[in-house]
């Protein structure tokens, strides 16, 4: 495992629960931070896409 093998202080603290997997690889340089996309982004970014959802919805009561 590459954490075991660059950062075992790491390892240590995520078998003990103290910080998760992710956090450590992340303070380790081994894994780059995700991009999140929120809601907002999402309307920001394609409203034309979001706005046809609600616009093309067919209604049968």
């Amino acid at each position: 495992m590459q954490l075991e093998k660059e950062r075992p202080d790491l390892l240590k603290k995520v078998v003990r629960g103290e910080l998760s997997a992710n956090k450590a690889f992340l303070e380790a340089g081994i894994q780059s931070p995700r991009i999140q996309a929120t809601a907002q982004t999402a309307l920001m970014t394609c409203p034309l896409q979001i706005i046809s959802l609600f616009v093309n919805r067919s209604y049968s009561h």
